[in-house]
């Protein structure tokens, strides 16, 4: 929280946030439900017309509602409350992290008395299947490459005693669950056990991950991936086909990767892609988002909280479409640019060093034409400045 709070003072000493903005987005990030009484302990059921709704899609939603009325009719009251449902939505992260401590999930350096165990063995049937790994708590490493697939545990049992751990330790049985298309490697979600896993896979694999609490990290496997990541960092390189990652805290990087289809859902913390071939759709709500190099029809990047740095390269024909609510949007690089330029912002200022062929602009709103305009680059930001700053080959 208190680097969020030096950003958002920044911002207002850098006068891109005023002051009464400043107090409602900390107020927002600072508040947590009372947990001293009954009534805040007991869970509450949300309204029907909010349980499915998702607050990073509603703060877009509205910013695509101002760009269409115009300045004058901005309702900021309304900026404010879709930003503080998202700030709350993290909120609620936290305190399920906290949940996750007290139930033995997160690994606190296992300041208690531990037991290790380690665990081997081959899975020759991989070939041709997906691999699909569950692991609630502890690191995951998938490496690609191998003639035949292996894994390597370690596993690490907390106890309340040396004799508590030991038991843990010698009851504990891990092994490879195989069906006609799927390996799944998992083990129970006992409190008290971290598994930390090395896997090595031929290539092509497609991978479906889900993790608790740990970080992964997959490279050069060559096929498809899913992955669902509640607490982690996750870093991939080296895959080939559709990638669908889902993410609520820890740092994304993903690169020199090709995909038909990159979806990214991410809450907290930066995005890094580089050097990905295939149209992309990331969305954040708290943390900067960096593409570099990256090239496909269409490029969808959108941020609640934080800047975005485009950095292109090669033929730029497709459509390029960035929106922040709390943050700058840069795009620079080298490029051939043949698209629609449309740039604007509610209360930042717009600049570019390249020369629009049916310029009209202002401050706040520049649009014109590269090339014959065959694509669209088309950038929105509520409080942030945007930059339009290429090289143009």
């Amino acid at each position: 929280m208190r680097e969020e709070i030096l950003r958002i003072n920044r911002l207002v000493a850098e006068g891109k946030l005023s002051p009464e903005d400043a107090a409602d987005l900390i107020d927002a990030i600072s508040s947590r439900p009372d947990t001293g009484s009954a009534e805040a302990q007991a869970p509450k059921e949300p309204p029907p017309s909010s349980r499915s709704k998702d607050p990073i899609k509603g703060v877009f939603d509205f910013l695509d509602r101002l760009a269409n009325d115009g300045k004058d009719s901005v309702d900021w009251n309304e900026v404010s409350r879709q930003a503080k449902d998202t700030a709350r939505r993290g909120v609620e992260l936290l305190r399920q992290g906290i949940d996750d401590v007290s139930k033995g999930r997160v690994n606190l350096d296992w300041l208690t008395t531990s037991e290790k165990k380690e665990i081997e063995f081959d899975v020759p049937e991989l070939p041709g299947k997906i691999l699909r790994v569950e692991n609630p708590s502890g690191n995951v490493v998938i490496v690609g490459g191998a003639d035949m697939a292996s894994v390597e545990a370690t596993a690490h049992f907390r106890g309340s005693s040396v004799e508590d751990a030991k038991l843990k330790a010698e009851a504990f049985t891990l092994s490879a669950e195989i069906s006609d298309h799927v390996v799944l490697i998992r083990h129970p979600e006992i409190p008290g056990v971290m598994l930390d896993l090395v896997i090595n896979v031929p290539s092509p694999t497609p991978l479906e991950l889900k993790l608790e609490a740990g970080d992964a990290n997959v490279s050069n496997t060559h096929g498809s991936l899913r992955l669902i990541s509640r607490s982690g960092n996750v870093t991939l390189t080296g895959l080939d086909g559709t990638i669908e990652v889902t993410s609520d805290s820890g740092s994304v990087e993903i690169t020199n990767s090709r995909t038909p289809s990159l979806m990214l859902e991410h809450k907290s913390g930066d995005v890094n892609l580089r050097h990905i071939e295939g149209n992309i759709n990331a969305r954040t709500a708290s943390g900067d988002l960096e593409l570099y190099q990256c090239t496909g029809k269409v490029l969808s990047l959108e941020s609640v909280s934080g800047d975005v740095n485009v950095q292109t390269t090669g033929i730029v024909d497709g459509t390029l479409n960035i929106r922040t609510v709390s943050g700058d949007a840069r795009i620079g690089g080298t490029g051939l640019f043949n698209a629609r330029v449309a740039l604007s912002t509610l209360r930042g200022t717009v600049s570019h060093s390249v020369a629009l062929t049916e310029q009209v602009g202002s401050e706040q709103r520049v649009t014109g034409r590269l090339g014959e305009g065959l694509g669209l680059i088309d950038v929105s930001a509520v409080t942030g400045d945007i930059e339009f700053s290429p090289e143009v080959g």
